[in-house]
């Protein structure tokens, strides 16, 4: 099959798609600790001290990490917890973020392409690629042609192989990061974040791909439960302004002015940190296999296990203790609260961040936690009034509703 885009193994394309992280020195983690410290108030890591002692006692072995993703802090920080523990591991990333100058810096961290459609090179090198890319089609005698152009068929035999060599090859790492969330969008499959703040579905695809490698390589592999919970999504806003950006503007463009926001939000004066709760499950086994329904079943087992370790915060039990209501009385609010709070409990979630001493917060401090981020300058999407709590701005309010949604 190869023979007709004229390259003799899948390997010769691996310099298109391939991450450049060989080991993430102490200044690089520093860096990334400084910027994370301006973004968080608190950071809490649970489970990571499993995961290297697993490590050290099966030497011999694959994880990979599967995680819900809703922010592009996702990887950051999972990657720095993880560089940190000297387990720095290779992310798999969407072709749409490779874009101009980012493409290295992606790579360097540890990011793998995964082109999700089609992609044509004109360089395997990123400068230039970018700037072939700004040529006009024709200059005089000059014809721009790709170097390569890489349809849905060969696209998912990149994918496969790149794959396979990331978790045979005896290199650094054999550890991959895989945010597995999809959804079908008028007839089309897309993979990435969760704009809604809902758990998606995780795709079958990914979980048949890793079977077939699975069976073709002498190593054991295992799943790795990984949960990023925020009190506060960096890019919240902007999420919501992504699809009519998209209509005036190229994708390039919105991503690009994207990373600027992310990248600027912890210099601005009225910047509020929040809480992020890491955590990693246990790790556990793949079977080797090649069988369509048990794919099936283990996207669902990772998906529920991923789910559990949700860590919920103030702003998302107040949102989704609304019931979806634009005004509830204070008394009747208070009262879901703890009766959702006590349902979560029964089912063994995580309420630390709820409780005080043991006690659930009186519901004035969550709404006071809740408020600080939710109606502050520039961002007045919720307030207090009549004794009753409000929403002005619900495509922002609900995605932290939908945050913890799947647990009830």
């Amino acid at each position: 099959m190869l023979k007709q885009y004229n390259i003799k193994k899948i390997d010769d394309l691996f310099p298109y798609v391939e991450h450049s992280l060989r080991t993430i020195c102490k200044t690089v983690l520093y860096g990334a600790q400084l910027y994370s410290d301006r973004l968080f108030s608190d950071i809490y890591v649970k489970g990571l001290d499993r995961i290297k002692d697993f490590k050290t006692k099966n030497l011999d072995c694959s994880l990979i990490f599967g995680s819900r993703h809703r922010s592009h802090l996702d990887y950051y920080e999972t990657q720095l917890a993880l560089g940190k523990a000297g387990i720095p591991t290779r992310i798999q990333a969407g072709d749409n973020l490779f874009i101009g100058p980012f493409d290295p810096v992606l790579r360097e961290t540890g990011a793998f392409m995964a082109i999700r459609d089609e992609r044509g090179f004109y360089s395997k090198k990123w400068l230039l690629n970018l700037i072939y890319s700004y040529l006009p089609q024709k200059m005089g005698p000059y014809n721009k042609e790709y170097e390569i152009y890489i349809d849905k068929k060969l696209s998912k035999l990149l994918y496969e192989g790149y794959l396979k060599h990331i978790l045979s090859k005896s290199e650094h790492s054999n550890d991959i990061l895989i945010y597995p969330e999809y959804i079908r969008d008028k007839g089309n499959i897309k993979y990435g974040r969760s704009y809604s703040g809902n758990l998606l579905d995780f795709s079958p695809y990914i979980f048949l791909v890793l079977q077939g490698i699975n069976s073709k390589i002498n190593r054991e592999l295992f799943f790795v439960p990984v949960n990023i919970s925020y009190e506060r999504v960096i890019e919240d806003s902007f999420m919501v302004k992504i699809p009519k950006l998209k209509e005036k503007f190229s994708r390039d463009f919105v991503y690009l002015k994207e990373f600027a926001y992310i990248a600027t939000r912890g210099l601005f004066p009225f910047f509020r940190r929040g809480k992020c709760a890491l955590k990693f499950g246990e790790p556990y086994k793949m079977e080797k296999t090649d069988n369509k329904k048990i794919a099936i079943r283990d996207s669902k087992t990772l998906r529920n296990k991923v789910g559990s370790l949700e860590t919920p915060f103030s702003p998302q039990m107040i949102f989704y203790s609304m019931n979806k209501e634009p005004k509830v009385n204070l008394a009747d609010l208070e009262n879901r609260v703890v009766d959702n709070i006590s349902k979560l409990e029964r089912s063994s979630i995580d309420v630390s961040h709820l409780k005080f001493n043991d006690k659930i917060k009186p519901l004035d401090k969550m709404i006071e936690e809740t408020l600080y981020f939710f109606d502050a300058p520039g961002r007045r999407y919720t307030r207090v009034k009549d004794n009753s709590l409000e929403i002005v701005d619900n495509s922002i309010v609900s995605q932290y509703a939908n945050h913890i949604a799947h647990l009830f």
